[in-house]
């Protein structure tokens, strides 16, 4: 059998009783608390490595998975960042960099603190726009 690979991108960790209150749009993209911790304990236990995104490039005939994270939101921190240190899982967060301290997101101090945990950080570009609806300057400032 071929060794695989795997790039699990997440979006948001919300509690429970807050899901009602996730736009229909966004609910596919929540996980609670629980949810994201199950998913976590089996991505340990499966044998594989568990590999930051700047990593991949190097291994990508193993088998593998690379945990990541768009937007930056605040969940990044309060949910996700303790389970990965828990389970020893490493990641990568992929944060908006002009939403960073605004409320629902994290903040420089949080973010420095993952770093220094052994957690990945990069750009999701700089304002998170459509960028299909971008001009090609627009795009060339978003990254």
């Amino acid at each position: 059998m071929n060794p695989r690979a795997a790039v699990f991108c997440f979006h948001d960790i919300v509690d429970g009783d807050a899901l009602d209150d996730v736009p229909v749009t966004h609910r596919p993209y929540a996980l609670t608390p629980e949810e994201f911790r199950l998913l976590m304990v089996e991505a340990q236990q499966s044998g594989r490595r568990g590999l930051p995104v700047g990593q991949v490039p190097g291994e990508l005939a193993g088998g593998f998975y690379s945990l990541t994270f768009d937007d930056g939101c605040s969940s990044d921190y309060t949910h996700a960042f303790p389970v990965l240190l828990e389970l020893g899982l490493r990641a990568t967060f992929f944060i908006v960099p002009t939403l960073v301290e605004a409320p629902g997101y994290v903040t420089w101090a949080q973010l420095r603190e993952m770093v220094a945990a052994g957690m990945e950080v990069g750009s999701h570009s700089l304002t998170h726009p459509f960028l299909n609806r971008c001009s090609a300057d627009e795009i060339t400032r978003e990254y």
